[in-house]
Order: C-alpha cells, then sequence, then structure tokens
C-alpha cells in the first residue's frame, strides 16, 4: 500500500503544479482526488503505525491544532472561502499522513523522490525557457508576471516550489542511501532547482531559498559528523565557503531583482514596497476585533475595507487587499492568537523533535535515510516559512502539500523504532493475535 500511496501522491503533487496554482479552488480538483486515493492507501497502514508510536502526545496536539483551523473555517462568514481552506488544510494532512506511510519504504520513498525530481525538472526547463521568452506559459493563456514561474503563474510561488522541492533532492542526494549514479542526478536537479530561484527575481524567494540552504548545510554536517563520513573534514573546512557563497547569492539576487524591477541596485532598497506594510497594519487593526478566534476563513479580503484610507496610503488602495501577504498574521486575522499560537507550537514541536532526532538519534544502517528525510524537512520547511512572511504561498494547494511532506518528513519515527515495527508485524503473521505493544 505505500508503494500505491506514493505514486498517488506524486500524481497528486503534478496535478496541484501544473493545473492547480493558483487561488480558484475549482483548479484543485483532480490533485484532491488522486490525493485521495493516496490517503485512502495510506491509512491502513498508518493506523497500525499509530499504535507504537511514541509520538502520541504529538499527533494528538496536532489532531487538536488541525481541529480548531477546520471548525473555525467550517463556521465562517462565507462558506465558499471555508470550504476552499478545508480544501487547503485536507491537502496539508493528507500528504502528511501519505509521508507517514512511505517513510521507512524503500521503494515508496524512491518513488516519491523520483517523482518530486523529474517534476522539478520539468518546471526548470519552463523556467529557461522562459528566460529566453518571457511570455510563455505552458499550459495558461497569460501569467500573473514578466518574471519567470514555471507552470506557476506567479514567480513568487514558483520559488516557494523550488526552494521546497530543491532541498528535499538534495538532501537524498547528499545525505540519502542511494546509488552513486542516482545521488549525482539528483544533486545537478537540486542545484538547477535553486539556480532557477534566481531567475525568478522573486525577493522573498530568494532570501527563503538562502536561509533554507544554510539551514541544510548545518543538518547535513551534523550528519556527517555522526555517522563519521569522510566528507565531514573537508566540508566542515568548506563552511565559510558555503557561507559567502550563500551570501553573495542573496545579495546578487536582490541586486538583480532590483534592476528587473527599475527599482535601482540598491540592496537597500528592497524592502520598499507601496502596500505590503500596510496589509500588515490593517491586518494588526483587524485583529483587535476579534483578537482570539479571528473573523473566519480569509476574512482580511473584506475586513481591511474599513480601514483603508487614501490620505495615508496613497496607492495601496489601489491593490486589491485579499490577502495579508504574511501567513503567520493571516493566521492571526482570520482564525485568531488561539489559531497562530496552536499553528506556531506545532511547527515549534516538529522542529525540536527533528533537530533532537538528528543530533542524538541512534542510526540503524538498514534505515539510514531518516537523517536525510528529517534534514529535507527542515531545511525546507524554513526556506518556505521564510518566505511565506512576504506572500501567501500556503494559500494555493502545491504549497500545503509541501508542507503537508515537509512535517512528515520532520516527525520520522526513530529508526530503532521502525524495526521493532517491522520485527512485530512480521511476529503477527506466524503468531497468534495479541494486543498491540505501545513504545513510550
Amino acid at each position: 500500500m505505500s508503494f500505491i500511496s506514493s505514486l498517488f501522491l506524486i500524481i497528486a503533487l503534478g496535478l496541484a503544479v501544473v493545473i492547480g496554482p493558483q487561488t480558484r479552488p475549482w483548479s484543485w480538483g483532480p490533485a484532491m482526488l488522486a490525493l485521495g486515493i493516496s490517503v485512502a492507501a495510506a491509512l491502513p497502514k498508518f493506523w497500525r503505525k499509530t499504535k507504537y508510536v511514541a509520538d502520541f502526545w504529538l499527533l494528538a496536539f496536532a489532531t487538536m491544532v488541525v481541529g480548531w483551523f477546520a471548525w473555525r473555517a467550517w463556521t465562517s462568514p462565507v462558506w465558499q472561502l471555508g470550504e476552499a481552506d478545508l480544501m487547503l488544510l485536507a491537502g496539508a494532512v493528507g500528504a502528511f499522513i501519505s509521508i507517514r506511510t512511505i517513510e521507512g519504504n524503500k521503494m515508496a520513498e524512491r518513488i516519491l523522490l523520483w517523482g518530486i525530481a523529474l517534476l522539478l525538472l520539468s518546471n526548470v526547463w519552463v523556467i529557461a525557457k522562459q528566460v529566453t521568452d518571457p511570455s510563455y506559459s505552458p499550459l495558461f493563456k497569460a501569467r500573473a508576471g514578466a518574471f519567470p514561474s514555471g507552470f506557476y503563474a506567479h514567480y513568487n510561488e514558483a520559488a516557494n516550489y523550488l526552494i521546497a522541492s530543491s532541498l528535499i533532492i538534495a538532501s537524498a542526494a547528499l545525505l540519502g542511501k542511494h546509488g552513486y549514479f542516482i545521488r549525482i542526478v539528483w544533486g545537478v536537479i537540486a542545484i538547477s532547482g535553486l539556480v532557477a530561484v534566481y531567475f525568478t527575481h522573486s525577493r522573498g524567494g530568494i532570501l527563503g531559498a538562502a536561509i533554507g540552504c544554510g539551514v541544510f548545510a548545518c543538518c547535513a554536517l551534523v550528519v556527517a559528523k555522526r555517522h563519521k563520513s569522510r566528507w565531514f573534514a573537508v566540508s566542515l573546512i568548506g563552511l565559510p565557503l558555503v557561507i559567502i557563497a550563500s551570501s553573495f547569492f542573496l545579495l546578487s539576487g536582490w541586486e538583480a531583482s532590483q534592476k528587473a524591477r527599475n527599482a535601482g541596485a540598491n540592496v537597500e532598497s528592497v524592502l520598499d514596497n507601496n502596500y505590503r506594510l500596510f496589509f500588515l497594519g490593517i491586518a494588526v487593526s483587524a485583529i483587535t476585533q476579534h483578537p482570539w478566534i479571528g473573523g473566519g476563513s480569509r476574512s482580511f479580503s473584506w475586513e481591511s475595507f474599513q480601514f483603508l484610507e487614501t490620505t495615508h496610503q496613497g496607492t495601496a488602495v489601489a491593490v486589491k487587499p485579499e490577502q495579508v501577504h504574511n501567513e503567520l498574521v493571516q493566521a492571526a486575522t482570520d482564525y485568531g492568537i488561539i489559531g497562530a499560537g496552536l499553528l506556531i507550537g506545532l511547527l515549534g514541536a516538529l522542529t525540536i523533535i527533528a533537530i533532537i532526532r538528528i543530533l542524538f538519534q541512534k542510526e540503524i544502517e538498514e534505515l539510514s535515510s531518516a537523517d536525510a528525510w528529517r534534514a529535507a524537512g527542515l531545511a525546507a520547511l524554513a526556506g518556505m516559512f521564510v518566505q511565506s512572511c512576504f506572500s501567501f504561498v500556503f494559500h494555493l494547494l502545491p504549497g500545503t502539500i509541501l508542507l503537508g511532506i515537509c512535517l512528515g518528513q520532520m516527525a520520522r519515527f526513530s529508526p530503532d523504532l521502525e524495526k521493532s515495527i517491522r520485527s512485530s508485524e512480521q511476529k503477527s503473521c506466524s503468531l497468534p493475535q495479541q494486543s498491540p505493544r505501545f513504545f513510550y
């Protein structure tokens, strides 16, 4: 069943990227159908795993977080907007469940990684063509901007997708237990994906890529030290070069982005914006009206009008304020301080668990890809989250599916627990049925 779940998860991600990289919920239908099949195939094994899971409290807390967001979306004043948020929530939860089932199954993991790699390569090819021909759009009649965006309509969301996919594949290439040739191919694809972020001219995306690469470099060094890898000493010496390269990527990318916008080559002006800062102020005003439970799904889109003042905000009012352009503040606006606090708590808990296991978890040779799995989730989440502070990347289905994939990777079981589960499952085939054993 892990094989089927992995296959349909990739199909869901592909359909979301090619057909549904927009805020219109009707375009998410094919991807949601494929994701539903993936989850249906994953649930039996996922349920068996939860009987042994040492992180029961974490799953309970995650269920509470999902329950809060689902309840507020269901009771939102505008049902259509609540329905859209429920679909996005289902995308993240479904991807999480599928990933927890795929983990530990070598064939299912390879299907997932090859699918992400080939889909990433397809987007890079489209972006390369758009660099020479800005009018090219592979599917839709027109795109939202002139900058390269792959299959996406807007370059910001394209950059977010490139960051997450590239770091997931980079971790598998460097830290995973795969063939030498496969790792080289994946490494080249991952590098090309990160380079493509530069050509999207997304300033938030370039910052997210730099931060994500920094997190990945730190994780890789820790894993290499624990596994006593031969390349640890070389990489430690080369760490300053990585820092310099990331800084150069960030500054040169911002400078090129400013030139492309005719905003001047001064990097200090990169944060200049005539509406994002105003939107944040408006969001704070909206939060004060219903601080604890929020105004409901995407309530910012209509509550913002009562705070618009042309005298103070100038041309900002010419832009219809549908989104805050900051996902955490958007969560506080729509789902209240309780919702934003629960979300921060869940992300923080998963991050701490992943870091602790990367630092101290005893590794078993046959499951040595566990650290690669966690490092991929950590680095990709870091890059996506940084960019989400400047855009609404998680209000598109591909973003939420990738978010679920990252969170599932970060929550991966410890290898010794996975071995115990496998042994218990094998014994259950030859022994009479017994009550499940819990590992706490």
